[in-house]
């Protein structure tokens, strides 16, 4: 029993550490998912596990901000999009090469640090516009939400660089956003987690207690330090999540 309380505990102060750090840049997962699977859950629990705290995290971040009134006014309209194309990408994930993907992972998170880095658009309020709020609406939130649905790693800080970039949008409105699009992108699936058992709820919602108080502060840190804190953790979370997922995915061939 006395076991069982620590490791509550330790998963309350994890998801809130992991809160904050995805509540600003996302990437949050790749420290809870081998959490998760250390503490003996198997791979599908872990999942729909974190799934749930991933949404308790970006609405408690997403209630912040509205309060606040960063959320962007017409992302009420981007709602239904989020639901069916998340709900599409949690279904096609045993039917797809998540393999693949993930091989190409590493390369890509990397060259979005360097280009964060280099870029200079996440130094400024607000970006230049490229895109109308409907083609962005028709074309790239169906994209992003089907890859947060489909396999969800960095999809955070993949929507708040498209919409910073994308629509002009400022830094804390872009990340506000984000917050949105991963939050109702992740609710179907960990519905269907549900209805199939999959979530282990004790450890679940010590996550999820953590994470919405990760997602407070963290949101809090956004407005209150805009785009360079944004920029720092963007790129330091894409070389953390890029060596983690080349580990993963070549580190076995090399060190055997």
């Amino acid at each position: 029993m006395d076991h069982q309380i620590l490791v509550m505990a330790f998963l309350v102060v994890a998801g809130a550490f992991t809160g904050v750090i995805s509540s600003v840049a996302g990437s949050g997962g790749l420290l809870i998912t081998p959490l998760l699977l250390f503490i003996g859950l198997s791979p599908l629990q872990t999942i729909a596990t974190q799934n749930l705290y991933s949404v308790s995290t970006h609405i408690s971040a997403s209630w912040y901000f509205g309060r606040r009134g960063h959320l962007p006014a017409n992302i009420a309209s981007f709602v239904p999009g989020m639901l069916i194309f998340g709900a599409a990408g949690a279904f096609c994930v045993g039917m797809l090469p998540t393999e693949m993907l993930k091989k190409a992972l590493p390369l890509a998170l990397l060259g979005l640090a360097v280009w964060v880095a280099l870029h200079p658009d996440l130094k400024a309020k607000r970006a230049t516009r490229r895109l109308t709020v409907p083609q962005f609406r028709t074309f790239v939130a169906p994209a992003l939400s089907f890859y947060n649905g489909f396999l969800s790693i960095s999809s955070t800080t993949f929507t708040t660089l498209a919409y910073l970039n994308l629509l002009g949008r400022s830094v804390v409105e872009s990340t506000a956003a984000a917050k949105i699009f991963s939050a109702v992108s992740s609710l179907a699936a960990v519905v269907i987690f549900i209805i199939h058992g999959d979530i282990v709820w004790p450890d679940g919602l010590a996550l999820a207690a953590g994470g919405i108080l990760g997602g407070r502060i963290g949101s809090s840190l956004v407005i209150r330090h805009g785009a360079p804190l944004v920029r720092w953790i963007v790129i330091a979370t894409s070389i953390a999540a890029s060596l983690k997922l080349a580990y993963d995915q070549f580190g076995a061939a090399l060190f055997s």
